[in-house]
C-alpha cells in the first residue's frame, strides 16, 4: 500500500463518517423541531409514547409522567350526612319567650 493509498483510504473513510453524522444531526434535528411544535409539555409526553419508534423506556416514563393529567383520580365518596331539619320558631315567639313584657 502506497503513501497516496492510505491517505485516501483515510479520507474515504473520513467522508463516510461525515455523511452518517449529518444524517444523525438532520434525524435530531427534525426531532427537535417536532418536540417543539407540541403543544405544551404535555402534549410532547404525548408524543413520546405514542411514538413506537422510541425506546420502550422513554414511552413508559412519558406515559406514566402524562398519566395524571388525562385520567382524573380516583377518591373516595363521601358517605352523605344523616340530617334533619328541625322546625325554627320565630325570632319574635323566641323573644317574647325568653323576656316577657311586663304589664304594668
Amino acid at each position: 500500500m502506497t503513501v497516496t493509498e492510505s491517505i485516501k483510504q483515510k479520507l474515504d473513510e473520513a467522508a463516510y463518517i461525515i455523511r452518517l453524522q449529518t444524517a444523525r444531526i438532520e434525524e435530531l434535528t427534525a426531532e427537535n423541531e417536532r418536540l417543539r411544535s407540541a403543544a405544551g409539555a404535555h402534549g410532547i409526553l404525548k408524543a413520546i409514547y405514542g411514538d413506537s419508534n422510541q425506546p420502550t423506556g422513554h414511552r413508559i416514563k412519558s406515559a406514566a409522567a402524562a398519566l395524571p393529567f388525562e385520567v382524573p383520580k380516583l377518591m373516595p365518596e363521601r358517605a352523605p350526612l344523616e340530617l334533619q331539619a328541625e322546625p325554627e320558631e320565630g325570632f319574635v315567639i323566641r323573644l317574647g319567650r325568653e323576656a316577657p313584657l311586663e304589664v304594668a
